[in-house]
């Protein structure tokens, strides 16, 4: 079977704010751009050296070797490298 990530465009957008807390929001969406599936959970984040911690209801993650540059933050979340573009 295919999951949606399979079939749509995925986007995802993290929000850390100066409290500790942060929102996590996916949104699917087609070659249109129609939002087919969204989602928003929020967790408390930690700096942990060089690595973000990050508490959801649901567990643990940890963005890690973060690194910062201009607009950027780039890093391991749970082990994928990933990069995210401020705006």
């Amino acid at each position: 079977s295919r999951g949606l990530g399979d079939v749509y465009k995925r986007q995802q957008e993290l929000r850390f704010f100066p409290d500790g807390t942060g929102t996590d929001d996916i949104w699917f969406a087609d070659d249109w751009g129609e939002v087919i599936q969204s989602s928003r959970v929020r967790f408390y984040w930690s700096w942990r050296g060089s690595s973000i911690r990050m508490e959801y209801p649901d567990g643990v993650s940890f963005l890690d070797n973060v690194r910062l540059d201009h607009n950027w933050l780039e890093g391991y979340l749970n082990d994928v490298w990933v990069d995210f573009e401020g705006y």
